[in-house]
């Protein structure tokens, strides 16, 4: 059978249950990244993505559809080991508020959760729009909680825009350093956003 024909097939695929099945779709997802970040999602065949898991093409197809249900649940992995990490942190004991603040950011710009050049070409795949924007409408929320743990008593028009800042800043700034580490861009990074959050910057923008 073809591949094209392949990704047509419609019916419910294995789900991953056994220890050596969840293994075998881990190391698939784990292509499947290499495979967009050196290639790009125009070039990202279930072939090429097999090649460089190690596995056959048939493989693939006892989990995946297509190669589109392969990105979605690639993305959905990525973007759920952030999220979780940074929930950790905010939902973690009470410590200084600089530290918790100093940590989230640490782990917003580490390179092992959604690199730059992953994060471009999932947003590409079609079909992802609503799962990429609930992935920054969570982002958001999860800021505005570590702002309100920081700050209590912010109303909360000025908690929300706060975290909009922090999130685009973070985009911004800290995709550098997803790409590579720069311990001094990061430092500068985490000193600018805690003054902004923590610091005189923020009393002069609450005023």
């Amino acid at each position: 059978m073809s591949s094209r024909g392949r990704n047509k097939g419609k019916g419910a695929k294995r789900r991953p249950t056994q220890a050596r099945s969840r293994a075998t779709v881990e190391v698939i997802l784990t292509g499947a990244a290499q495979v967009l970040e050196r290639h790009g999602y125009g070039h990202a065949s279930t072939d090429r993505i097999a090649e460089r898991a190690g596995v056959s093409v048939g493989s693939i197809y006892q989990y995946f559809r297509n190669k589109n249900e392969i990105f979605e649940t690639l993305f959905d992995r990525e973007s759920s080991r952030l999220l979780s990490t940074l929930d950790s942190i905010v939902g973690g004991p009470p410590t200084d508020s600089h530290q918790k603040l100093r940590a989230f950011l640490h782990a917003g710009a580490s390179p092992q959760f959604l690199p730059p050049r992953l994060y471009d070409e999932l947003v590409r795949v079609p079909g992802l729009e609503i799962k990429v924007q609930a992935y920054l409408d969570k982002l958001i929320e999860t800021t505005v909680r570590l702002i309100e743990s920081s700050q209590p008593g912010l109303p909360d028009a000025e908690v929300r825009t706060l975290a909009r800042l922090v999130v685009a800043t973070a985009e911004g700034i800290g995709r550098p350093l997803r790409t590579g580490p720069d311990p001094d861009l990061l430092d500068r990074y985490v000193e600018m956003i805690d003054s902004f959050v923590l610091g005189p910057t923020r009393t002069q923008f609450a005023r």
